[in-house]
């Protein structure tokens, strides 16, 4: 009886290979003929102005996109906006749904998307100078759609994006003749992003280099106006006015850090005068306005007494460990305003 069993084992055994490299092959099969059809369809799409919207999302996954022509790209990048919102758009495609050949692909066509989108808002933003708030507003919405769906189908595994290093990349991909309108538009962005975030949540590294970037925008380009206040909510004016409180508090503490280091009385009385007219040029201060004569264009006195009406903050906001440098230089900037003042009395 043993026998007999162990026969037929020894007989069942060498057949039970066989079905699984028969459901192997037809796997393997199925798989192929998936494939095939993917490559297929893939290979007959029609122009994005009448494709439809997974024949859109065919045209990024499968198509080498530097191949094609401007105008096309444009029109994809058209029918993509209007097609697709944030959620939409990373939930049609992702890492896991495509072939791992495609990967790369998508990748790809996202960076080059990217770069024309850039180039057509500097392109908008140009044009539409008497929309400029509204224009560099709805980039800017377009613009969180496209960065969070964009992370959704990256292929890297990277947790964190350098922004700042990102925004130089897009402001040297457009022509010489552009790049200051480039800037521009970046430099408007940023006032919108302004409205919609907490500065007061970051290290004040984050905060100082922040400051220093925006330093250097407002040196090259002054904040000359600002949108009517209906283009921002109440909440939104608020928001914005505390970051730029904010984040001049941390360009002070630079500032008080800088002064320390000059030891001769005229020396620093010079450099304070200089950081006054340094912000009253940027036209920053417009922010902190409380009647007609600052919300226009305030003279170093409006300046430099708006400055004092902030320090207040400055030290409350200040490290322990910086608090005597910063104490140091707004003893000297009430020093330098009360002097201000008083020639101002004597020139009347």
């Amino acid at each position: 009886m043993d026998e007999q069993v162990d026969q037929e084992n020894d007989g069942a055994n060498p057949r039970r290979p066989n079905y699984y490299l028969l459901g192997g092959a037809f796997a393997l099969f199925t798989a192929l003929v998936a494939l095939v059809v993917f490559v297929s369809y893939a290979r007959w799409l029609p122009h994005p102005q009448q494709a439809s919207r997974n024949q859109l999302l065919y045209w990024v996954a499968t198509r080498d996109l530097s191949q094609e022509s401007p105008e096309l790209r444009r029109a994809l990048l058209e029918r993509l906006i209007a097609e697709f919102d944030d959620e939409d758009l990373g939930g049609q495609v992702s890492r896991d749904a495509l072939p791992r050949a495609y990967v790369e692909q998508v990748n790809d066509n996202i960076e080059m998307l990217k770069f024309d989108w850039f180039a057509w808002q500097v392109e908008r933003y140009k044009r539409d100078t008497e929309l400029r708030w509204s224009s560099v507003g709805a980039s800017f919405e377009q613009a969180q759609r496209w960065l969070n769906a964009s992370q959704r189908l990256s292929a890297s595994d990277e947790e964190s994006v350098d922004i700042a290093a990102e925004i130089n990349r897009l402001i040297d991909s457009v022509p010489d003749n552009q790049r200051a309108t480039a800037e521009n538009l970046v430099a408007d962005a940023v006032v919108i992003w302004l409205t919609r975030t907490d500065v007061a949540t970051w290290t004040e590294s984050e905060r100082r280099e922040l400051a220093s970037q925006i330093v250097l925008s407002l040196d090259s380009r002054p904040l000359e106006s600002l949108p009517a206040e209906s283009t921002w909510t109440p909440e939104q004016q608020a928001t914005l006015r505390h970051n730029a409180e904010r984040l001049l508090g941390s360009w002070a503490a630079m500032q008080a850090h800088e002064l320390a280091g000059i030891s001769g009385r005229h020396e620093r009385a010079a450099f304070i005068d200089s950081r006054m007219e340094q912000v009253q040029r940027w036209g920053l201060l417009r922010l902190f306005a409380t009647n007609a004569e600052s919300s226009d264009s305030p003279s170093a006195w409006e300046a430099a007494r708006q400055l004092l009406a902030v320090t207040g903050d400055w030290l409350r906001w200040t490290d322990e460990a910086d608090r005597v440098e910063m104490q140091a230089l707004v003893d000297l900037l009430t020093e330098r305003v009360a002097a201000q003042a008083m020639r101002r009395l004597l020139s009347f």
